[in-house]
């Protein structure tokens, strides 16, 4: 019984997880619209994480039939960009939807809590109006797992996913 015990608690305490709280606004002047080829940027935090958060989401959109490009991808920082060729390479793509998660916080963290504030915008690429805004607070506490960068941007990213599943703009 003990053993059994001891065993779900470890379970529970190695398990992982983090807890998403979100508030979007939805541009109704954009509402109906769908876009099908995403251009993600990531901005104020790590490369590692960046590279994660990217990955992961590019994942996400994928496995919802949307094509997803990463902006160094498509437009590596080392070259300077007139607003012509930027507009030129994201037609060349059809890049119809660019969006940005924004780390506001830098994260936060004390021994036991972990803390990330974000906003994720979507920008309608044709008219450069936003068309989706997402404001994100994300926290996990306990265990070091707990707090993972892994944790987090699976949270993160799912419950993102789901506000845009919702504003019905994918």
């Amino acid at each position: 019984m003990k053993k059994s015990l001891l065993t779900i608690f470890l379970l529970v305490f190695l398990a992982g997880c983090a807890s998403t709280d979100i508030k979007s606004h939805v541009n109704p002047d954009l509402k109906g619209v769908t876009y099908k080829s995403i251009l993600v940027d990531v901005k104020n935090t790590t490369f590692d994480y960046e590279d994660k958060l990217l990955a992961d989401f590019c994942e996400e959109l994928v496995s919802r039939k949307v094509r997803c490009f990463t902006k160094d991808a498509l437009l590596p920082p080392i070259k300077e960009y007139t607003s012509a060729q930027r507009a030129k390479i994201l037609g060349d793509h059809d890049i119809d939807g660019i969006l940005i998660f924004d780390d506001l916080s830098g994260g936060g963290s004390s021994a036991y809590v972990r803390y990330d504030f974000y906003h994720v915008t979507l920008f309608d690429a044709m008219s450069g109006e936003k068309a989706l805004l997402i404001k994100v607070k994300t926290v996990a506490d306990g265990s070091p797992i707990n707090m993972s960068d892994w944790v987090f941007i699976r949270s993160l990213i799912g419950n993102v996913m789901d506000e845009i599943d919702k504003s019905g703009l994918l």
